[in-house]
Parts: C-alpha cells; sequence; structure tokens
C-alpha cells in the first residue's frame, strides 16, 4: 500500500488529474492516443475527506455567491 498526499479542487467536467507524485510513484504505462491507462485497476481510499467534505462545501457555495 502506498499512501499520498491528494490536494481538493473544483475539476468542472474532469474527475481526477494524475499528477506527478502519482505518476512517479506508480510510473504506469500509458496509451496517450487513446488516453488511456491499461493495464489492472487501481484502488483509492480516502482517508481524511470526510474531515474535510464539509470545509470543501463551504468553500464551493462561498464561490457559487
Amino acid at each position: 500500500m502506498t499512501h499520498i498526499k491528494f490536494y481538493l479542487t473544483s475539476l468542472g467536467g474532469d474527475n481526477f488529474i494524475l499528477g506527478y507524485p502519482f505518476l512517479y510513484t506508480f510510473n504506469p504505462v500509458m496509451d496517450w492516443q487513446a488516453t488511456k491507462l491499461p493495464g489492472g485497476a487501481i484502488q483509492v481510499e480516502t482517508t481524511q475527506y470526510s474531515q474535510v467534505e464539509w470545509l470543501v462545501d463551504c468553500y464551493q457555495k462561498k464561490a457559487q455567491q
């Protein structure tokens, strides 16, 4: 198991963006033309999201006002 810190933000229509720490750690094979990560599934588990979920919601509401 590998632990990586992720930062939360509103991405519009995107679900997530993989950054350098993830790519460096897992070094996945990438199909750039198909924009896919072939291979097995990657399991992502959040450990502290529930602690900041309310804060993210608060900031999103303020941004929409």
